[in-house]
């Protein structure tokens, strides 16, 4: 499938995705989720313990609704699927690339570790 070029301008701003995946056999999960390309591939990045990484493996059906914030009425729907699962180091470097894009900061650092206060508890 050839990307239309709006999408991937979409895409290459700050365009956000709902991923769903099969959870089992009767049930799906939505994740939103950051999204990028690379050439005609639509490619998402998620840590290996997620539930939604044991969902594709389990079955690599999935559905995508792409989406730019300030446009939600105009979206993308793509559905597929997943061609390949990559655990190696470059998986690290993208979601540093994407955290950047997202976020201005590199993954690892925009990760905020919080105690709830007294307040906050029950």
């Amino acid at each position: 499938m050839q990307l239309p070029d709006e999408l991937k301008v979409a895409i290459d701003g700050d365009a956000f995705c709902a991923m769903a995946t099969h959870l089992n056999t009767n049930e799906i999960q939505n994740h939103l989720m950051w999204i990028d390309y690379l050439g005609e591939n639509l490619i998402i990045n998620t840590e290996k313990g997620r539930q939604k990484t044991f969902n594709i493996r389990s079955d690599n059906n999935i559905s995508l609704v792409i989406f730019e914030p300030q446009a939600m009425y105009s979206s993308w729907e793509i559905r597929g699927e997943v061609e390949e699962v990559i655990d190696d180091i470059s998986a690290n470097r993208h979601i540093d690339k994407l955290s950047n894009r997202y976020t201005g900061h590199p993954y690892n650092s925009c990760l905020l570790y919080t105690s709830p206060s007294p307040r906050d508890r029950g």
